[in-house]
């Protein structure tokens, strides 16, 4: 009597583990009638796993499978469909190609048997089918979920901070752990205030909190900076699920799997922070700049260079601090043209600074600021959510024709192409600020306009420099209110030229205490003089740029 196998799987733990057993019990029914016995030694099955490409890592079962195969502990391999196997494409052909070359009989319950001439046609459609349902699968479950977003309802385990609650059948609900939202609030504002994603990690630890996610059996519980920065980065803390917008599908268009287009659905109810706070705890960084932590000088990490970008590094010696660009200095020791070391003193970069915010809040400003947040008040707002909608829609339309163009083409049409994936992005870059607006409208905070419009920062402007508060705080409100401070270059010795961004609404937020109603920003440009005299009298010119 010639030896058998078996192989069984089902794909998802919502399927019971019974499914294994009678797919092992209609094999040994089909077995005994042509004569073949399956040892219990020869059984191998794998539960609760996928037959795509993804799921091949996780098959132990399989992977024992093809330990016996290439040993030839059995004469035929029984299934009860060929998509138990596999349902990956590159996957079943190698399996087609292992049968040919051992002569391993396979017969599957359902009809193919590698014994009878021909097989390979059955083989092959039958690998056609088993992948196609894949996609199909996919496809639905994507109809599936996007369907349930659209009707209110969630998706996915819930992150930290909330708890997903079953009100029917049509779908799930999230609402928020109040115990863990405090975390989450205390989180965002530490971020807020400086704190570093290791320090924040650290407390949290020391807090002895339980991390968001159980860990792997071989690891230990504990939050990671990388933990906190992902936790930051959700949007659901301020109210807003965007499909596509995980960490996990950024990494998969990153790496150039896919191309994936968010949207976004709100969901007020689960707002456990203030949009001010999630974008300033958001804000995009280019290069190795970093805002909070690290060294304890208040500029540090604040001005860059503008030559190559870097971040200026805080001196270490002499009496008066200085700020340098370390690459360019290093460049131009090694010969490397046009780059000289920039560097300037951190007392004139407190002028230039001082002289910006004094300018911003002078009576004229102080006038246009008002104006505005007056308009935010009584409704300005909803004339650019308007025109938002309608460039929304624009191109939406635009990508509607461009798609019938692509469909209707006999060729690949790369000019069209090109265009349509430009209009995806458009859309999606409008559909975003749409978005913030909205939910920015939603949350007018009447109070917070009434305040802001009540106080003077003239006032306290000289308090941001007293040296009272710690060096990360400070640094991080700098941050806020000077998104980019430039220093251009140095016509001469002692004189520096600099580009500063200031965002005045982000200043009478923060000493007000209360939320960013005016989010606009301006560009100034300076030069800075000094002499050899000391103590140094700095003499500060507000300039038109620098070409």
């Amino acid at each position: 009597m010639q030896q058998g196998a078996f192989y069984g799987r089902y794909s998802t733990d919502e399927q019971k583990p019974t499914s294994i057993e009678d797919q092992l019990r209609r094999a040994r029914e089909f077995a005994q009638k042509i004569g073949i016995s399956i040892p219990d030694n020869l059984v191998f099955a794998d539960e609760a796993t996928t037959g795509s490409a993804k799921g091949l890592a996780k098959r132990a079962g399989y992977k024992r499978l093809l330990a016996a195969w290439e040993k030839k502990e059995f004469d035929v391999l029984i299934v009860d469909e060929l998509c138990r196997l596999a349902r990956d494409p590159i996957e079943l052909a190698t399996i087609q190609v292992r049968i040919e070359k051992t002569k391993i009989r396979l017969i599957c319950a359902d009809g193919l048997d590698t014994s009878k001439s021909g097989w390979q046609l059955q083989f092959g459609f039958s690998s056609v089918m088993a992948a196609h349902f894949v996609r199909e699968t996919g496809h639905r479950v994507t109809r599936a979920m996007i369907g349930q977003l659209e009707r209110g309802f969630m998706i996915a385990a819930p992150p930290f901070g909330y708890n997903s609650v079953r009100e029917t059948e049509e779908g799930t609900l999230w609402e928020i752990d109040k115990e863990k939202a405090n975390y989450v609030r205390d989180i965002y504002e530490r971020r807020f205030k400086g704190a570093s994603f290791a320090t924040i990690a650290r407390h949290l630890n020391e807090e002895g909190l339980p991390t968001p996610r159980k860990p792997r059996l071989s690891q230990i519980s504990y939050w990671r900076p990388a933990t906190v920065r992902q936790m930051l980065q959700n949007t659901i803390y301020r109210g807003l699920f965007v499909w596509n917008g995980s960490a996990f599908s950024k990494a998969k268009e990153k790496r150039g799997e896919t191309t994936l287009e968010p949207k976004p659905y709100p969901r007020p109810n689960l707002r456990i922070v203030d949009d001010d706070i999630w974008f300033a705890c958001n804000k995009p960084m280019s290069g190795w700049r970093t805002p909070r932590g690290g060294d304890k000088h208040v500029f540090a990490g604040l001005v860059s260079c503008g030559t190559c970008d870097a971040n200026l590094t805080v001196s270490t010696g002499g009496s008066v601090k200085s700020l340098y660009c370390a690459q360019c200095a290093q460049a131009k020791k090694l010969g490397v043209p046009n780059r000289v070391g920039n560097y300037v003193s951190t007392n004139g970069v407190q002028e230039v600074l001082i002289q910006a915010l004094e300018k911003m809040f002078s009576d004229d400003a102080k006038s246009a600021f008002r104006e505005e947040l007056r308009n935010r008040l009584e409704g300005g707002q909803e004339l650019r959510i308007k025109m938002l909608k309608e460039a929304v829609q624009q191109k939406e339309r635009q990508a509607s024709r461009l798609v019938r163009l692509l469909s209707s083409a006999e060729t690949e049409d790369k000019v069209v192409e090109d265009e349509y994936k430009q209009v995806l992005a458009e859309r999606r870059r409008l559909s975003e600020e749409l978005a913030q607006a909205e939910t920015l409208w939603s949350n007018t905070d009447a109070q917070s306009i009434e305040r802001q419009l009540k106080i003077d920062p003239l006032i306290l402007i000289p308090k941001l420099f007293s040296g009272d508060a710690p060096a990360e705080k400070v640094r991080a409100a700098l941050r806020r209110l000077f998104p980019k401070i430039v220093l251009l270059g140095k016509p001469s010795h002692y004189c520096s030229e600099f580009k500063i961004d200031i965002a005045p609404g982000v200043a009478l937020a923060d000493w007000s205490k209360t939320n960013v109603m005016y989010d606009g920003t301006t560009t100034l440009y300076y030069r800075v003089t000094t002499g050899a005299k000391r103590p140094s009298i700095w003499q500060i010119e507000e300039i038109k740029g620098i070409n």
